[in-house]
């Protein structure tokens, strides 16, 4: 092998084949303290940029109907109310029967 005037290099197929590289490969270019270059696939992951019509159509499929949305407030401020009264009630509980510990007041 040798380098070209424009710093480009050619690698023999055989050894392209025998590292499972083929075709238009993106590869990532490192090198070593002791002065070896190495070369490594590069993973490349595609990625979609959304647009806001897009971003829209996701807003919509997503949507809840307004029913839906105050009914699921409803049940979660019954179960909060419900938490917070079990809360309560073993505190009191518990500093009546005496097994809460005591706070240290130093």
């Amino acid at each position: 092998m040798t380098l070209g005037k424009k710093g480009q290099v050619t690698i023999p197929r055989a050894i392209l084949r025998a590292v499972g590289l083929m075709g238009d490969v993106p590869l990532l270019v490192e090198t070593t303290p002791e002065g070896a270059i190495l070369l490594r696939p590069a993973a490349v992951y595609p990625i979609e940029i959304y647009s806001d019509q897009r971003v829209a159509e996701f807003q919509r499929e997503n949507a809840i109907s307004p029913d839906l949305e105050a009914r699921v407030r409803a049940w979660t401020r019954e179960i909060d109310a419900r938490l917070f009264l079990d809360a309560n009630i073993l505190f009191s509980a518990a500093y009546r029967d005496g097994s809460a510990p005591l706070m240290d007041a130093s």
